[in-house]
């Protein structure tokens, strides 16, 4: 916050179906290699994502998410 960095950080997350995190890649980033860092270490840290519902027949996906910070 300190520093003023600030921007948007796109990530690719590998779900198994039951909601654990198989990997994590950036697929886009901010600019800053400690907000990728960051959106990427808090990804890993959610212990469990929701498992997919009935109707996704995948057992594994991936999906994008965006992650942005910003100063206030």
């Amino acid at each position: 916050k300190q520093a003023g960095f600030q921007g948007t950080v796109k990530l690719a997350l590998f779900l198994s179906y039951q909601g654990h995190l198989l990997d994590v890649q950036v697929k886009s980033s901010s600019g800053y290699d400690v907000l990728d860092e960051d959106a990427a270490a808090v990804a890993r840290g959610i212990l469990d994502y929701p498992p997919f519902p009935p109707q996704v027949e995948a057992k594994e996906l991936w999906i994008a998410i965006p992650m942005t910070y910003q100063l206030d």
